[in-house]
């Protein structure tokens, strides 16, 4: 569970207590008027006790996000950080790496020139031939 889901759950029982809100009224209005159709007495008064308690797990889901939710904050923000580093640290290898590979090419590149600059070796049988 992470941050984005608890605002998922407060969100969720901000709604649950606007629909609870709208039902609490309409049994209050059929109460003011008198009329209840053909819902029978039981199941009204079933239907207020389902309002009055789930009024008090939303509030209690919305308590239990809410002390939580300073936790997950923590969580997720040691887990970005994290996410952060290791993304700087290969970034920091991929550079180290390329560096590497530009050394080995300039020294390589060095080496050649350094090759092509310097005269070759003579044969030992043109250095012997001054001597006859």
């Amino acid at each position: 569970m992470n941050t984005s889901t608890l605002n998922s759950i407060d969100n969720s029982m901000d709604q649950q207590l606007r629909v609870l809100e709208k039902l609490e009224n309409l049994i209050e209005d059929c109460d003011d008027r008198m009329t209840y159709g053909e819902a029978k007495e039981a199941d009204v008064q079933h239907l207020r006790e389902y309002c009055a308690d789930m009024r008090r797990a939303a509030e209690t889901a919305k308590a239990l996000a809410k002390a939580i939710a300073p936790v997950y904050k923590e969580e997720d923000d040691k887990r970005k950080a994290e996410d952060e580093k290791k993304k700087k640290d290969e970034a920091a290898a991929k550079r180290s790496e390329a560096a590497k590979k530009a050394a080995a090419t300039r020294k390589a590149a060095e080496a050649k020139k350094k090759a092509e600059e310097e005269p070759a070796p003579a044969d030992e049988e043109e250095d012997d031939d001054f001597l006859d």
